[in-house]
């Protein structure tokens, strides 16, 4: 990674490093293969390392379009069987009561514990890399899954009968269609984008800066009819803009972030871009 961003007040030094997701690491888990990876950027005088999103994944693997925009994959779990006391839980859920419900609800038996036990090694692991002075950029979806914990535990966050994608281009003919839920921004607005405070709180505590996948979605994002065979038949609708940026730095201060620029990017995305100091 290589940028001179900041957002609010906070910047980063022109530095580099390396992208690898912890599923691509010799075991695919939170083991002592991943600390060596971190020794070997260290020793190779790279600052950071580059995930792609911790969520627990879909059928196909992508965390992308994972079953909660809040907790951890513990498919990587190095130690799944670890015991969990009725404490830990207790606690757990009084410092993350804003998911924790949910995904208990969403998650099936045992997904608290799962999610105590990777708070666990994950907060290990990372003490190790600040360590060795390495740092971590995580990754946030712009969107989620349907039926995911986020999905069903608010559903009036979302809007009926449409679905995300983006419109035909150079690469496809017919657009993409990702078939996820979008946003009741009017609704977002009226809560005071609480739920955008909490996610981007959830994620600073895992990483110390943050990839916001489809950026330009925040300025206008394409809707889709549900059930349309392509993305063909959408259309660009306005998304919250600024508005939503000042009121999570208002809540949470300054917000470490870096802009996909992909995609169409029109003047109205490189502006908001600007304005944030991406």
């Amino acid at each position: 990674m290589s940028s001179q961003s900041h957002l609010m007040g906070t910047r980063f030094s022109r530095a580099s490093g390396l992208l690898l997701h912890p599923t691509s690491l010799p075991n695919g888990r939170l083991d002592a293969e991943a600390y060596r990876f971190i020794d070997w950027l260290a020793d190779a005088g790279q600052r950071w390392w580059q995930i792609l999103p911790l969520a627990p994944p879909d059928r196909f693997g992508s965390p992308y379009a994972g079953s909660s925009a809040f907790a951890g994959n513990p498919a990587i779990l190095a130690h799944p069987g670890r015991p969990v006391s009725s404490d830990e839980v207790d606690r757990f859920v009084a410092e993350n009561w804003y998911w924790a419900g949910g995904w208990a609800r969403s998650g099936g038996p045992g997904a608290l514990l799962d999610q105590v036990r990777f708070q666990h090694e994950w907060t290990r692991l990372r003490a190790h890399a600040y360590e060795r002075g390495i740092r971590i950029l995580g990754d946030i979806p712009f969107y989620v899954a349907q039926g995911s914990a986020d999905h069903l535990d608010h559903p009036e966050l979302f809007e009926a009968g449409q679905v995300a994608g983006v419109p035909p281009d150079d690469w496809s003919a017919t657009g993409q269609l990702w078939n996820s839920p979008i946003y009741d921004w009017k609704e977002m607005r009226r809560e005071g984008y609480r739920w955008w405070i909490e996610r981007f709180r959830r994620t600073l505590d895992l990483v110390d800066a943050v990839r916001i996948d489809h950026f330009r979605g925040f300025v206008a994002f394409w809707s889709v009819p549900l059930g349309a065979p392509t993305a063909q038949r959408g259309c660009w609708r306005r998304g919250p803009g600024r508005q939503l940026f000042h009121t999570v730095s208002k809540a949470l201060g300054s917000v470490p972030l870096v802009a996909e620029n992909l995609g169409l990017i029109t003047p109205p995305v490189e502006r908001l871009r600007h304005e944030l100091g991406l």
